[in-house]
C-alpha cells in the first residue's frame, strides 16, 4: 500500500492560474489540447470511436479518489482540472511482462479471486496468483475509491478538443453514511442550460457516443456511399428540470430522437447533471421504438412519461397501448424502475379536456389570437374555428382510427385574415382519420390530395393553474 500522490497537471493548469490572477473568467481547461496530450496524460482510451468528418471521440474510465486516503498499488493519480482527483489503474501483466491499463469493467473482469468492484469504496493491491494463472485483488479496509467516472473527449477533424464530457457513476450512500466528496474546487452545483444539452456529448444511443450541434448529429454513412446513417436530435420543447441524484441542485431530463434515415425512430431518454462543471450524462435509456409522448414529469426523484406504445396486435408503425414508465438514478445510472400498461388508447381518454391548436401541420403554427380549440364530448366534437364555434359528429372505427362527419358551426362574419385561418382549419378537420399524440401535442392526422398533415394541439391550462 502507499498514500496518494497527487500529479499536478502544470500544461492544463498554468492558463486557468494566469486567469484567475488577472480577475478573468477561467478558460476551458481542456479545449484545444492535442490526442497526444491527452494519451500523454491518461494513456491509450478505453475506447475509441469516429464520428462526422473524421472526428474521433476518446472514451476514459476512472475512478473519483479521497485526497487524504491510501489509493491502491499500480494506480496513476492525477488532480484533474474541473473534476478532481481520480485515479486510472495500470498493472503488469506476469504473463507476457506487457504493461495493461485496466479501467473499472476490465479489472472486475480480470480479477476474479476475491469478488466484489471497484466501485465498492475500498483500496487494494493487484497480483498474479501463479496457482490460478490470474490477476487478483487484496482489499484494505481504508476507504480511498469514491465512485466511478468516465471521462469523454470530442476531438475535430484537426485533431484537437472541441467538447469534453464527465458521467460521474456515485454510488448510493448507506444510510447515516457520509456523502461522497465533491470534486476540488465544486463551491456549488449548475444546473445545465438549454444551450448546454444541444450542444453536448451524449453516450448509450445504440452503443454510440456523440456530440450535438444545436440540438442535432448526423453520423457517417453506415455504407461508404450509403445514405444510411445515425441521426440523432433533441427534443427540446419536452425538456425538463428537476432534482434527480439527490444532490439539492436541479438536473435535466431530456429526449432524444434517434433514425437511421428509414421509417422507424427510437426515443431515448438521458438524465443531466451539471455537479463537474460542465454537463454530464448519466447515461441514455431507451424510452421505445415511434412511442407516442402523451406528458412527461419529473417528481419526488423520478421521470414520468405517459406514453402511447406497442402493446399485443400492435404493428411496429402504429401503436395503440398507454403506457406509463418511470425512470430514476439508480448509483449513477439512469435505469428504468417501473412500466405499466394502462389498456388501449380510446376517445375518451382525450375527451373532457380544450385543446388549443398550435400548428396546421408540423412547421406551420397556428396564430395564438383569435385562438382555435377543440373539444370531444361522447360523440361530438366542438369548439372554437377563430371566428364562429363548430361542431361535428365523431365515430371511433378501430383504435386511434376515427370519422368526422360533416361541420356545421354559426354564421358570424370577421376580418377577411381570420376567416382564411377559420376555411384552413375546418378542412382540414374534415379529412382527419387518425388520432394519437406527438411529443406532449394531441395529434389528428388529415390526408388531402396534396398530402397528409397533422393538427396539433395543446391542453387549455384550467384556470387553477394560471
Amino acid at each position: 500500500m502507499r498514500r496518494t500522490t497527487i500529479v499536478p497537471l502544470l500544461f492544463l493548469m498554468a492558463a486557468a492560474a494566469g486567469a484567475r490572477a488577472a480577475g478573468a473568467a477561467e478558460p476551458d481547461p481542456w479545449r484545444g489540447k492535442s490526442r497526444a496530450e491527452i494519451v500523454t496524460l491518461l494513456g491509450e482510451p478505453h475506447k475509441t470511436t469516429r464520428g462526422a468528418a473524421g472526428a474521433e471521440t476518446l472514451t476514459y474510465r476512472l475512478v473519483r479518489l479521497d485526497e487524504s486516503a491510501i489509493a491502491p498499488q499500480g494506480m496513476s493519480v492525477l488532480n484533474l482540472p474541473g473534476i478532481g482527483i481520480v485515479g486510472r489503474m495500470h498493472d503488469i501483466d506476469p504473463r507476457d511482462g506487457r504493461e495493461v491499463s485496466m479501467g473499472p469493467t476490465e479489472l472486475d473482469k480480470r480479477g476474479r479471486g476475491t469478488g466484489g468492484g471497484i466501485e465498492e469504496e475500498q483500496s487494494f493491491d493487484v497480483t498474479w496468483n501463479s496457482d490460478k494463472g490470474q490477476l487478483e485483488r487484496s482489499w484494505d479496509e481504508r476507504s480511498a475509491i469514491r465512485g466511478r467516472l468516465k471521462l469523454v473527449f470530442e476531438l475535430g477533424p484537426a485533431g484537437a478538443i472541441e467538447r469534453w464530457s464527465v458521467s460521474p457513476k456515485k454510488r448510493a450512500a448507506a444510510s447515516g453514511a457520509a456523502p461522497a466528496t465533491e470534486p476540488a474546487g465544486a463551491a456549488s452545483v449548475p444546473v445545465p442550460t438549454r444551450e448546454q444539452l444541444a450542444n453536448m456529448i451524449f453516450e448509450g444511443v445504440r452503443g454510440h457516443s456523440f456530440a450535438l450541434e444545436d440540438g442535432r448529429y448526423e453520423g457517417e454513412p453506415a455504407v461508404l456511399g450509403g445514405s444510411s446513417r445515425l441521426i440523432v436530435e433533441l427534443l427540446d420543447e419536452l425538456t425538463l428540470f428537476g432534482d434527480l441524484d439527490a444532490d439539492g441542485t436541479d438536473d435535466a431530463a431530456v429526449l432524444l430522437v434517434e433514425s437511421s434515415g428509414g421509417s422507424g425512430a427510437r426515443v431515448w431518454l438521458s438524465a443531466v447533471s451539471g455537479r463537474f462543471g460542465v454537463p454530464a450524462s448519466y447515461g441514455c435509456a431507451l424510452v421505445g421504438d415511434r412511442p407516442q409522448i402523451r406528458s412527461m414529469r419529473v417528481r419526488e426523484g423520478r421521470i414520468r412519461l405517459a406514453v402511447v406504445d406497442g402493446g399485443p396486435g400492435d404493428p411496429a408503425c402504429c401503436p395503440t397501448h398507454r403506457w406509463t414508465k418511470d425512470w430514476a438514478v439508480v448509483d449513477g445510472q439512469l435505469i428504468q424502475v417501473a412500466a405499466v400498461m394502462d389498456g388501449v388508447l380510446t376517445l375518451g381518454e382525450i375527451g373532457g379536456q380544450e385543446w388549443v391548436l398550435t400548428h396546421f401541420d408540423q412547421g406551420s403554427p397556428a396564430p395564438r389570437e383569435p385562438a382555435i380549440s377543440a373539444r370531444i364530448e361522447g360523440r361530438q366534437v366542438a369548439g372554437s374555428s377563430g371566428c364562429n364555434q363548430y361542431f361535428a359528429a365523431v365515430r371511433e372505427t378501430s383504435p386511434t382510427a376515427i370519422e368526422i362527419g360533416a361541420v356545421g358551426g354559426t354564421k358570424m362574419i370577421c376580418p377577411p385574415e381570420t376567416m382564411e385561418v377559420e376555411r384552413s382549419f375546418l378542412e382540414r378537420l374534415g379529412r382527419v382519420s387518425r388520432y394519437g399524440f406527438r411529443n406532449g401535442k394531441l395529434a389528428l392526422s388529415w390526408q388531402a390530395e396534396q398530402g397528409p398533415g397533422t393538427l396539433l394541439f395543446e391542453p387549455r391550462p384550467s384556470p387553477a393553474s394560471n
